[in-house]
């Protein structure tokens, strides 16, 4: 009998040690935050919040990585707009913007150096070189020609997954991802504060099926949920909660984007500008 009730102690100290751990290692996360369509947004992303809202004035920094796992058709935008009660109105009406004080943004985000357009790769080549990765200025002149903001800025680095190449299914541009332990290891940004969003869109489909099948499924809506890993890890490690794919059947495929950023409010003659980059990579993802 003291030997039985020292097994059950034994096997109850343990649980309390796994329950801890597990509780520890999921700790630097912030609750899961449901983004779809209609859902109420929370401050529980931190500065990842202002990506899905809109403020009054914006400079938008996409630095997309078209082909995720080659890194090819590279595209890069900076666009800079302006949101007045929802409704759109165009750069060129609120004055001018500039990215290290000579490249002229235009509001489609092309690029005009000095005034002279440039052509259409000359933007995603810049950003490559020039932005990503690196402090920036970003000015903007209002149309009664005074400086709204002179502000320096940094574009987080690329992220780069290997598993995105390791776990690739032959002859698809789907990843294989545990459901239940999927652990991703990216390239390091030591001047990243601002951790890592991890965010994930479902649609209903499950690989394996057919054409039609896709065509005959019956609308069940979207699932789409987002994370905060609040502090970037050394090592580039990261194990996502299972609870972010609760729900999420085997065999899913998933759209996951694990991307860093920064942003920063501004307020100018009582409008929020608001300037934001976002690096990111895409991947198309089977739950086992």
């Amino acid at each position: 009998m003291k030997n039985i009730k020292i097994l059950i102690s034994g096997a109850a100290f343990l649980l309390l040690i796994c329950s801890t751990c597990k509780k520890d290692k999921f700790s630097n996360f912030s609750d899961i935050i449901d983004i779809s369509s209609g859902a109420k947004l929370t401050n529980e992303l931190g500065i990842y919040t202002g990506h899905f809202k809109s403020h009054n004035g914006n400079v938008n920094i996409r630095t997309d990585l078209k082909d995720f796992l080659s890194g090819v058709n590279y595209e890069g935008r900076i666009t800079a707009w302006y949101v007045d009660d929802l409704e759109v109105i165009e750069a060129g009406n609120c004055g001018d913007f500039y990215v290290n004080e000579d490249i002229q943004l235009s509001n489609d985000g092309q690029g005009y150096s000095t005034g002279e357009f440039q052509g259409y790769d000359f933007i995603p080549n810049y950003i490559k070189n020039e932005v990503v990765g690196k402090h920036i200025r970003i000015k903007h002149i209002d149309t009664n020609n005074e400086i709204a903001y002179d502000e320096e800025f940094y574009v987080p680095n690329y992220i780069h997954i290997p598993e995105a190449a390791a776990n690739r299914i032959e002859g698809s541009n789907f990843v294989s991802m545990q459901k239940n332990n999927c652990t991703i290891t990216l390239s390091p940004d030591e001047k990243n504060n601002n951790g890592i969003l991890i965010k994930f869109y479902y649609r209903g489909q499950l690989h394996g099926m057919s054409m039609d099948d896709i065509q005959n499924m019956e609308p069940s809506g979207e699932i789409a949920r987002a994370i905060h890993l609040k502090e970037e890890p050394i090592d580039g490690r990261i194990t996502i909660p299972e609870d972010f794919f609760e729900d999420i059947p085997s065999k899913a495929i998933i759209t996951l984007y694990i991307g860093r950023g920064n942003g920063k409010n501004i307020n100018y003659k009582g409008k929020t500008h608001f300037i934001r980059a976002l690096t990111q990579q895409q991947l198309f993802v089977v739950l086992e």
